[in-house]
């Protein structure tokens, strides 16, 4: 089984960007990946979905992405739209969203937060 993992850390300000993305996804062949975990990623839009077309180029069919986002990215940077134009052309199942604490036991700013975890397959 081949496991893709992207994720990034705490510290955002590494430069990290869609063309990081882009270039370590074009290294990779075509179906190879059964299951991708995107983390830290598309989190708090540092990466935004226009990605994807990569990410599933590299699934094989059937393959599993699990994927992280705070609410008001999902919303403002098109992921919506994005993933229901890949249902909607039989690329992907629909998707499932799952409501998470991002911290727990947490006191500071942030310790409410939110986070979606966004589960699909590859078609």
């Amino acid at each position: 089984m081949r496991i893709t993992v992207f994720f990034v850390g705490e510290v955002h300000d590494d430069g990290f960007n869609a063309s990081a993305l882009d270039g370590a996804l074009r290294a990779q062949d075509a179906g190879i990946a059964e299951i991708s975990v995107i983390d830290g990623v598309f989190t708090h839009g540092h990466v935004g979905p226009e990605v994807f077309p990569e990410l599933l180029r590299v699934a094989r069919p059937g393959a599993l992405f699990v994927c992280g986002v705070i609410p008001p990215v999902f919303d403002g940077a098109g992921f919506g739209s994005r993933l229901a134009l890949f249902t909607a052309h039989g690329m992907i199942t629909p998707v499932s969203f799952h409501d998470i604490p991002i911290y727990e036991n947490a006191d500071h700013d942030h310790a409410q937060d939110r986070g979606l975890v966004m589960v699909f397959r590859t078609l």
